[in-house]
């Protein structure tokens, strides 16, 4: 009954981007929430067979909304099911950076010596890249040798291809390495609180700081406005306003109100981008209410 009422809504789309060019992105939003429901109701089951009927429905539910967190390749598979993924989360804090060739490189060899040289910061660090196309083998052997030379007993610095967490078979995310890597490097990243860095941030301070901030102790994420700068077209307000009302954001006059640029159209940075900091399992908690 519960895949009959929950998991064959989900499956009636399916995204695929070599025929649909702007996925559904309000039905996503829409079934993610009940994933993630879901998810809540399976952490609270008191058996195993309600724990094993939610399983099921959850990973039904991911192989339609997002199949390339499970798929596999020419053999390899970076994750069976969704809940190896969930059970890769070993690590309680630690700082993600997306690393590509050429200024990312350098800026970011700039911040990890700071953070070990500098703050004597001993967080975990996990470097992503996709592929040797976006990082050599020379450029990933220097950022080994910063481990090697501020070796500490509790922080390590780690090499990640994103492409060994997700294969992407059918090419379903594309990804193009560098920057663009973020919100995949810090769903795949072993820590259950993350602190996403750009390669070109400048700590003065441990990263663990952040993690004191009230907001992040309520909420378990934390952003800041970027800066109120250049105007978009009219077509890129209008779309993203149809997407916020069909996905039925929650207190959304309240957010209008916080959040005058975007809505007033007069910025489309709306969000910046240097350090974001995501409890991952708080999240999905929060998310369902």
């Amino acid at each position: 009954m519960l895949n009959d009422i929950i998991v064959d809504a989900a499956i009636q789309f399916q995204p695929d981007n070599r025929d649909v060019p702007d996925l559904d992105l309000d039905h996503i939003a829409r079934h993610t929430q009940v994933l993630s429901k879901l998810l809540r109701l399976h952490s609270k089951a008191q058996t195993e067979s309600e724990r094993s009927m939610f399983r099921r429905s959850i990973e039904a539910i991911q192989q339609s909304l997002y199949p390339w967190v499970t798929a596999s390749k020419h053999g390899h598979e970076g994750y069976a099911t969704f809940f190896d993924l969930i059970n890769s989360y070993t690590q309680d804090v630690g700082l993600v950076i997306s690393v590509g060739q050429d200024a990312g490189f350098r800026w970011a060899v700039h911040q990890i010596v700071i953070l070990r040289a500098v703050l004597r910061s001993t967080i975990p660090i996990e470097v992503f890249y996709c592929g040797e196309q976006d990082l050599s083998r020379e450029h990933r052997e220097f950022i080994q040798e910063i481990d090697n030379t501020y070796a500490t007993s509790t922080g390590s610095i780690t090499l990640v291809d994103i492409n060994e967490r997700f294969p992407d078979p059918d090419g379903v995310l594309g990804l193009p390495g560098g920057w663009a890597l973020r919100p995949f490097a810090m769903l795949a990243s072993s820590f259950k609180k993350v602190i996403l860095s750009d390669a070109d941030t400048i700590f003065l301070q441990d990263p663990r700081v952040l993690l004191n901030e009230p907001t992040f102790q309520e909420y378990g994420s934390i952003f800041w406005h970027d800066r109120i700068l250049e105007i978009a077209k009219d077509d890129i307000y209008d779309w993203a306003d149809e997407m916020i009302a069909k996905s039925k954001v929650k207190n959304l006059d309240r957010i209008k109100e916080e959040n005058p640029g975007w809505f007033s159209r007069s910025t489309w940075y709306e969000l910046e981008r240097y350090v974001h900091s995501f409890s991952k399992l708080m999240q999905w908690r929060t998310y369902c209410g």
